[in-house]
């Protein structure tokens, strides 16, 4: 879920934001990291659009495709089936 990469990304504007929010009390010190804080909401937003079907945000997703793995059958290894004609 690194869909917030190609997005946006918070640069050092924000981040010397934040400490000026610390250092003037607006903010609490033990604020966690906004990095952190960015990632989680973007993580639970994108889940939100996923698990809600009439989400607004889902019409600009791709649309789902189907995995079908075909695996292949066991190999019989047996001395009769090499060379066999």
């Amino acid at each position: 879920m690194l869909c917030y990469q190609t997005l946006w990304t918070p640069g050092p504007k924000i981040f010397a934001f934040i400490r000026r929010c610390i250092r003037t009390g607006f903010c609490s010190p033990d604020l966690a990291d906004f990095h952190e804080l960015y990632i989680s909401s973007d993580e639970k937003l994108f889940n939100k659009i996923l698990t809600c079907p009439n989400h607004i945000l889902r019409t600009f997703l791709p649309p789902p495709t189907a995995q079908n793995y075909s695996l292949r059958n066991e190999i019989d290894l047996t001395i009769d089936s090499y060379g066999a004609t």
